[in-house]
């Protein structure tokens, strides 16, 4: 059985939309419908957790009750301070409610593009790994710089790899993992498990799988939906 975990608990401190950026709408959908959208029709996924704030809970309920999300569960989380305590609280709740869970997909939801061929891909990789992280490669130069803004340093970009979402592990050694590093900080969960030394699958993305953060990836968004529902 697997579970899909979708972060949305973010607050869209970056953009000036004063609307989150979970819920603008773009033709009348909310963004967080699209990635969920994309995950609810795979088969291979039984169960979604949508991790967001609890100020939320009633709106997304809304939400959802328009549209025919009957076949398989979804269940609300309620989110923590950081995107770490977020996944955490998600993994917790599927132990806690004894829900049947062998692998988990973990997915920023601002990553609204994310493609059904990422997702199985990750997913397939668990047959041979205890976890996976999507990737793209580095095509721009890479530098270091010191605190004047001076340049110390080219890094060889072949050895420069982007991580994206989604990531896939199996259950129990993820939230192992959690439990372990709780009180450590990391910027995602595939770096909890190399702590530990396992093996991560490197899945290759997709440029449209980027995260919208600014204004200027919220009119990329924006452009690259216009074309695909307009053109």
């Amino acid at each position: 059985m697997t579970s899909a975990i979708l972060l949305l608990a973010g607050s869209s401190t970056r953009l000036e939309s004063g609307v989150k950026k979970q819920f603008i709408k773009f033709h009348n959908k909310e963004l967080f419908i699209f990635p969920l959208e994309t995950f609810y029709k795979i088969d291979e996924i039984n169960n979604i957790f949508l991790v967001c704030q609890k100020g939320d809970f009633d709106h997304i309920n809304d939400v959802l009750s328009e549209y025919n999300f009957e076949n398989k569960e979804i269940y609300l989380v309620e989110g923590g301070l950081t995107r770490q305590k977020s996944v955490f609280n998600a993994l917790k709740f599927i132990y806690k409610n004894n829900i049947d869970t062998d692998n988990v997909i973990i997915h920023d939801v601002a990553r609204f593009l994310v493609d059904e061929e990422i997702i199985l891909e990750n997913l397939k990789a668990l047959e041979n790994y205890p976890g996976t992280t999507t990737y793209l490669d580095e095509s721009d130069s890479i530098l270091t710089i010191n605190t004047n803004y001076d340049i110390e340093n080219y890094l060889n970009r072949d050895k420069i790899k982007k991580v994206q979402t989604p990531q896939a592990f199996k259950f129990d050694i993820i939230i192992e993992a959690h439990e372990k590093y709780e009180d450590v900080s990391v910027n995602d969960d595939a770096s909890l498990l190399l702590m530990e030394h396992q093996n991560i699958k490197l899945v290759r993305g997709s440029p449209l799988n980027f995260k919208v953060t600014t204004n200027e990836d919220l009119k990329l968004l924006e452009l690259i939906l216009k074309g695909k529902y307009e053109l």
